[in-house]
């Protein structure tokens, strides 16, 4: 290639272009934030989430710590971290733990 500098910036340019329109899908989704945002650093074996059960309370108490941390980047806004706490109590609160095994505790009764 003639110009392998040319070629590299335009390909730079053209993922840079291509990270904030992701970023903005998962913004309106705390289902996809979460996916592409929390489960960077809490994989399953290392800081997993997937055992963790707070209220909603404890996750917004959480998520206000990431922020204050600076580990969110961009910060989300108020209302979406509302919405993220509330889906985080829903998918992963104290009730959908005990949800989540009624059906086999069920089971075994029958």
């Amino acid at each position: 290639m003639k110009y392998p500098l040319i070629a590299l910036m335009l390909c730079a340019t053209a993922v840079g272009w291509s990270l904030p329109a992701a970023r903005a899908i998962a913004a309106d989704d705390p289902a996809a934030y979460f996916e592409n945002e929390c489960l960077d650093c809490h994989q399953r074996k290392k800081k997993p989430l997937e055992e963790k059960h707070l209220s909603r309370q404890e996750w917004k108490e959480s998520i206000d710590k990431m922020i204050e941390l600076e580990k969110l980047d961009p910060v989300p806004s108020k209302a979406f971290i509302n919405a993220l706490a509330d889906w985080l109590a829903s998918t992963h609160g104290p009730t959908s733990s005990a949800q989540k095994t009624a059906p086999a505790d069920a089971a075994k009764t029958q």
